[in-house]
């Protein structure tokens, strides 16, 4: 099976990387052609016909690729294909490891406002989603927009009146 990644950044790297090990064929889209090759797949524009239209990931720090193609054109997933996400953040969470950012707040926050774009477009509520971003928000207002994401359970210990601000987890 064909996948299109978009962005080989830190994220789209391991993503692609992934697929590979899992046996897909990829093509991918980068500002520079030549990281293509580093991930061993074959480079295409977003809008080329040869970029599969229904198995495209998306993994941009800005919203560029949202703006080069209809909503639509995403199975909008972002990085945890693959991943042992519970794991990882649970154990970040539970140790209050949240610098360095393994995936900083802010652009976990630009990632659930483009899917909610998306949902938008499409006319499909995403209440959780939007309790994330509002979450986010939050974090990122507090001074946390530089930590790893998992710093939002800061918020919940916040709210509890079980912790200080997020942004004080260094």
């Amino acid at each position: 099976m064909q996948v299109g990644v978009i962005g080989l950044g830190a994220m789209g790297s391991a993503m692609a990387n992934n697929l590979l090990k899992a046996g897909f064929t990829l093509r991918v889209y980068n500002r520079s052609p030549a990281k293509a090759e580093a991930a061993q797949a074959t480079w295409s524009s977003p809008c080329s016909p040869t970029m599969p239209r229904s198995r495209v990931l998306s993994s941009t720090p800005t919203a560029y690729s949202a703006r080069s193609a209809p909503p639509q054109f995403f199975d909008v997933v972002r990085g945890t294909l693959f991943a042992p996400i519970y794991k990882t953040c649970g154990g970040l969470i539970a140790e209050e490891r949240h610098h360095p950012a393994g995936f900083k707040a802010e652009l976990g926050y630009k990632d659930i406002r483009l899917a909610l774009a998306a949902t938008e477009a499409l006319k499909v509520p995403m209440p959780l989603a939007s309790l994330i971003a509002t979450r986010r928000l939050a974090l990122i207002a507090q001074g946390g927009g530089h930590l790893d994401w998992s710093a939002m359970a800061k918020l919940a210990a916040r709210d509890a009146g079980l912790a200080t601000t997020p942004h004080s987890s260094q």
